[in-house]
């Protein structure tokens, strides 16, 4: 069982010898009434893994009094404004996820980037 990466090694931040270690900025939609999306948090070098960190994303609007810029970003997808709910972070299936709907790594890497930080770090 190799890695996306190509190597096949267990993975490990510091000895893995491969450069693929982005994280999965991937939207799923979910058949689910407490939220449309998810985003697929989590780095490519754990892909073959049968779960994965999803973080929800639901109608901005919905959680108004929720939002705080840094921890809980809000994100146009499609033209819905959608808060990352950075504070309700989980795990699903990756088998269940189906396909991405869309990539959001070029507009908004570093906001989501900031969010997790800001979970786990403070800062």
């Amino acid at each position: 069982m190799g890695n996306r990466c190509g190597c096949d090694r267990i993975p490990d931040a510091i000895d893995c010898s491969c450069t693929d270690r982005d994280l999965h900025l991937d939207i799923y939609r979910l058949n689910r009434v407490e939220g449309p999306y998810v985003l697929e948090a989590q780095a490519d070098l754990l892909s073959d893994l049968a779960s994965t960190v999803v973080v929800p994303l639901v109608p901005a609007k919905a959680v108004r009094a929720e939002t705080m810029r840094k921890l809980k970003p809000v994100i146009t997808i499609k033209g819905q404004d959608l808060c990352l709910m950075t504070t309700d972070i989980g795990t699903l299936r990756r088998a269940s996820l189906g396909k991405p709907v869309v990539n959001v790594e070029e507009p908004y890497r570093a906001v989501m980037v900031d969010a997790l930080n800001f979970l786990v770090q403070g800062f």
